[in-house]
Order: C-alpha cells, then structure tokens, then sequence
C-alpha cells in the first residue's frame, strides 16, 4: 500500500513536467511570435482610427503582400 502512496505523491510532479515539456515544444515549433506580431500590429492600427489594416497584407496572400484588412 505504500507504494501506491507514493505514486501518487508523484502524479501531480509528473503532470507537471509533462505539461510543461509540451508547452516548451509547442513554443519551439509552432509559429507563435508571428501571431503575436500580427495582433500587435492590429491594435496600433485600430488604436490609430484605421481599424483592422494590415499595412502588410495577409501573409498567406500569394500576390505579394500589399496592404488590406485582416480577415479578423
């Protein structure tokens, strides 16, 4: 019986350390500072009076980036 205690004593350490070795993954290979960089932009250009402008354009656009608004 005590080492079923202990097992459980190291659930929550282990859930833990998995829960954060999936956040520092998910940091590594998703794209998250382009999102980021994205919304920041979008608060400026509202924050301006222009509303929801990409000066830039979508990034998934294949006709060379020019400048619309968000599909947000």
């Amino acid at each position: 019986m005590a080492s079923l205690d202990s097992a459980w004593l190291w659930l929550p350490r282990g859930l833990l350390l998995a829960g954060s070795a999936l956040r520092v993954l998910a940091v590594v290979h998703l794209p998250l500072p382009s999102d980021a960089a994205k919304y920041t932009v979008l608060a400026k250009s509202i924050l301006e009076g222009r509303g929801m402008w990409l000066p830039w354009g979508e990034y998934w656009e294949l006709d060379a980036w020019r400048a619309g608004p968000s599909h947000h």
